[in-house]
């Protein structure tokens, strides 16, 4: 970002779940990050995008290393990323 973020009634941070575990949801993620793993480059623009948010004993079925810190999600059109 070009500029510091200044916190408002519309921009602020979100508490996150302090239990262990997260039940199976829809969910919207967004943010500024990359967008082409061969790049650095980061979107100049807020990107979103619709997730199914996996429940958590499912998800260390297939990422046995995967943390409390760590949310597992799943596109619903069945694509997939290389990590959790």
């Amino acid at each position: 970002m070009q500029a510091d973020l200044e916190w408002n009634q519309y921009i602020k941070p979100i508490p996150l779940k302090k239990e262990p575990g997260i039940a199976a949801c829809d969910s919207v993620i967004a943010g500024y990050g990359g967008i082409d793993p061969e790049s650095p480059r980061t979107s100049l623009t807020l990107e979103w995008t619709k997730l199914i948010v996996l429940h958590t004993a499912l998800c260390r079925r297939f990422f046995r290393s995967m943390t409390t810190t760590e949310i597992c999600a799943a596109d619903p059109r069945g694509r997939s990323s290389a990590s959790p």
